[in-house]
């Protein structure tokens, strides 16, 4: 009996022991607890604000890269159209003997100048021409030329309009002179 008392205090104080070491872990865990896991716990709080800034960011980007897509084919989807409009730099006669066409069929006198000889570059294959045009008639004859003229199936942009009244042999009629930007495509440049 007496042994194993003595087994019973050496076992009591092995649990004192046990229990005062676990005790003392306790406590050194809630000390770390107290100071050290509120910073940690602050800088993974401001790592996951920032991270999330930038998914914020990022789903902007893919946003405005989506836009951008969709806008590409539309564009893609159009250029085809728009290139009708654009006369080939070959081909610019074509633009003039339809502005002659314009003129009979409007009854106006036509003068028709190129007022440089040379074409401007928009961009890599894209230029304009300048044309001045002069046309006379009555108002009726006058308005039916612009009627047509704004109609025209080339890209061009009226820089300049005057109309004024000139008498002519006991005639009084209207002259329009028009200078404007007709746009060309030239395939072959490498500008």
């Amino acid at each position: 009996m007496i042994v194993l008392v003595f087994i019973m205090k050496k076992t009591e104080k092995k649990v004192y022991i046990k229990i005062a070491l676990l005790i003392s872990i306790g406590l050194g865990l809630l000390y770390a607890e107290c100071f050290y896991l509120p910073e940690i716990v602050k800088s993974k709080s401001l790592e996951i604000i920032e991270n999330k800034k930038q998914l914020r960011e990022f789903k902007k980007q893919n946003e405005q890269i989506e836009n951008i897509k969709a806008n590409y084919e539309e564009i893609q989807n159009n250029m085809e159209k728009v290139s009708e409009y654009i006369v080939e730099y070959e081909k610019i006669f074509n633009f003039r003997s339809e502005i002659e066409n314009i003129a009979k069929k409007s009854n106006v006198n036509l003068d028709i100048s190129i007022s440089s000889n040379e074409k401007t570059f928009v961009n890599n294959n894209l230029s304009f021409v300048n044309y001045r045009l002069r046309a006379s008639g009555d108002f009726n004859k006058i308005m039916s030329f612009l009627n047509f003229m704004e109609n025209l199936r080339y890209y061009n942009e009226i820089e300049k309009i005057r109309i004024s009244n000139e008498e002519k042999n006991e005639n009084e009629y209207i002259v329009l002179e028009l200078d404007l930007k007709v746009y060309v495509r030239d395939d072959n440049s490498k500008n």
